[in-house]
């Protein structure tokens, strides 16, 4: 009877002792100190608040996964309203990442994270977030099904929007415009992506073509999404601003100011607005006022997010080494990381140091390049002086022989008078009148071949020009290239006349020929045009 009693004992001791040690090892429940934090964001105490969440994760494995995953997600929000996004996406990570429903629905959490992505202006990811919630919204069966596939829509060319990727915005509005019903179903929502698409006419400056977009989403939203009405306010306010409807605009404006629930962006963009428009009618009293409200409502802004970002930071150093016992990384896995960044560092540094040794091969060569260039140019100059320096004494000597040809003409007049003379003389005179005559002619006889050798070389002087000439203007013919040739030289058509054996009338003739087949107005200098070619 005894063993039996000290058996039972045993049994109930045991028993004792294994429900002690469930209790000792079960975790307390912290459901009354999160809604005690939640109770104090709720009185507007954001700074206690906060400090509560974060002390509720100094310790984090005294939180259940259910526990952690809600103060990660409430901390995310709260610190995404006082506008610390970097932070509020850390936490909206650790939120995503222990999700109690992840494995069941991989894609769930997707549209929180794009909203922080977007916060912080990683657009990108915010995109890619959003664009992979698109395939589970395609088979809506209820209302607000397909109104969450038609704002996913609008969410997705907002954002591309953000991101500079206007082509791909308009697309993802107009899938929301041209969807069926949606202007019957979905007003509001209807109405918001027409704005949205306002808008990015109104950026690109199409100013005309944003404000009939924009009224619509004016004319919708009045009494349905406030926001957007607001916004539509300023867009059409804007637009008329740029369309020089000063009056229109400024009513616009008007309209806004007397509405109600207004809120901080709009609200300092009519301000800048109103203060433009006062400026260009003249009103600067209301210009000033208005422009004094932008800068008191700006710095109060501006500081009201430095004061809760000091806090958030404050708070949030301390706590986030123990948040980070919840990824459980390994010494290994963070050998790992630091093993691929290494090895991208060195990665980079081959790659700069391949992409410097280019830059100096190319700069190298840029140099190279330019001093060849320099010395074509300089032999150039060089050649075209020398050139220059030849045809200046071909033309002095052409100058000359001009003279000697003049000369000649004269000697023949000389000549033939004297012949006329020496018929009257005796018979006795005539044959010593004669022999003078041939002694005058043999000396004026080799005046025919220097000017033919003379021409010759002026003809090998200007090969080049003529070439050039002829390559320019195909449709003068050889006796006006040589002509062209001459004026170059500066000759005179008197001068022209003389070497060519022609009259100057003829001369003048040629020279009128030539001014049709060249492209030359009636003021400009033939001789000049002529030199000027390249």
């Amino acid at each position: 009877m005894n063993r039996i009693l000290l058996t039972v004992f045993y049994f109930i001791l045991l028993s004792i002792l294994a429900n002690f040690k469930a209790i000792a090892q079960s975790k307390p429940s912290h459901r009354l100190d999160i809604e005690k934090a939640q109770e104090t964001w709720g009185k507007g105490n954001k700074n206690d608040a906060i400090k509560q969440y974060l002390d509720l994760l100094y310790y984090p494995e005294d939180l259940s996964r259910l526990e952690r995953h809600e103060v990660y997600g409430e901390l995310s929000e709260k610190l995404y309203d006082i506008h610390e996004y970097d932070a509020a996406l850390e936490y909206s990570k650790k939120w995503h990442a222990i999700h109690p429903i992840a494995k069941e629905i991989p894609n769930i959490g997707n549209n929180v994270l794009a909203k922080f992505f977007s916060a912080t202006g990683q657009h990108d990811s915010a995109l890619y977030y959003m664009k992979k919630r698109i395939p589970g919204l395609l088979n809506y069966t209820t209302y607000a099904e397909k109104r969450n596939l038609l704002m996913s829509y609008n969410n997705i060319g907002y954002t591309s929007f953000l991101n500079d990727q206007f082509d791909s915005a308009q697309v993802y509005y107009k899938k929301v415009i041209n969807y069926d019903d949606v202007f019957e179903s979905y007003p509001g929502l209807y109405g918001l992506t027409v704005g949205n698409l306002g808008n990015l006419y109104q950026v690109n400056g199409n100013y005309e073509k944003a404000l009939e977009l924009t009224k619509i989403d004016l004319e919708l939203n009045k009494n349905i999404i406030k926001y957007s009405y607001h916004n539509a306010l300023i867009g059409v306010a804007t637009c008329y601003y740029h369309l020089d409807s000063l009056h229109k605009s400024e009513q616009t404006l008007n309209d806004f100011f007397s509405d109600t629930g207004k809120e901080i962006s709009p609200l300092l963009k009519a301000h800048q607005l109103m203060a433009d428009i006062q400026k260009e009618l003249g009103n600067y009293k209301n210009a000033t006022t208005h422009l004094e409200n932008y800068i008191r409502l700006k710095d109060s802004v501006t500081s009201s997010q430095k004061f809760h970002k000091e806090i958030a930071h404050q708070y949030s150093k301390v706590r986030f080494q123990f948040i980070e016992k919840d990824l459980e990384l390994s010494k290994k896995e963070t050998a790992l990381t630091l093993a691929r960044k290494s090895a991208q560092a060195f990665r980079y540094k081959i790659y700069l140091t391949f992409a410097i040794i280019i830059v100096v091969i190319i700069i190298f060569l840029f140099f190279v390049f330019k001093k060849a260039q320099k010395r074509k140019h300089a032999l150039q100059r060089v050649q075209n002086k020398l050139l220059e320096s030849e045809l200046k004494n071909k033309q002095k000597d052409l100058s000359n022989f001009s003279t000697n040809l003049i000369y000649k003409r004269k000697f023949i007049d000389e000549t033939q008078k004297k012949l006329k003379e020496i018929r009257k003389e005796p018979q006795t005179e005539m044959s010593q009148k004669i022999l003078e005559l041939i002694r005058e002619f043999n000396n004026y006889a080799s005046i025919d071949e220097n000017i033919k050798s003379l021409q010759l070389d002026i003809d090998k002087v200007n090969s080049s020009f003529f070439e050039k000439l002829g390559n320019s203007f195909p449709a003068l013919t050889q006796n006006e290239k040589e002509l062209c040739g001459l004026l170059v030289l500066n000759f005179s058509s008197k001068d022209i006349a003389h070497l060519r054996n022609i009259t100057p009338n003829a001369v003048k003739k040629a020279r009128q020929t030539i001014r049709k087949k060249l492209p030359i107005t009636a003021t400009e200098n033939l001789s000049n045009f002529l030199s000027n070619i390249n």
